[in-house]
């Protein structure tokens, strides 16, 4: 998890853009593509790391739907999304939840 001293303020441009470049690849690969996944998971441990938990779980959805339908059952990139979405949701308290993705 990434913390920032200094807080949002403090963010490097680079993810304050971020929005902006998981717009273009849903311009270029659509909106079910895994690049577009693989975005929306680095924003989203970012977000975590900022303490926007509710954002973070939004994009962390949604990069589990996409990789669900894009890749092969069982990959990677897919397990990985669940276990930090189950994290996140042990951190909100949502224990129930979380457990089918840990």
């Amino acid at each position: 998890m990434m913390t920032w001293l200094g807080g949002a303020d403090c963010v490097p441009s680079a993810w304050r853009n971020n929005p902006q470049a998981i717009a273009i690849r849903e311009r270029l690969f659509g909106v079910n593509h895994a690049s577009l996944a693989a975005s929306l998971y680095n924003l989203a441990g970012f977000q975590v790391g900022l303490k926007q938990y509710d954002d973070a779980f939004t994009n962390y959805q949604r990069a589990l739907r996409i990789q669900n339908e894009t890749l092969v059952p069982g990959h990677w990139a897919t397990a990985r999304t669940h276990y930090r979405l189950g994290r996140l949701l042990v951190t909100l308290k949502r224990r129930d939840e979380a457990e089918p993705h840990l």
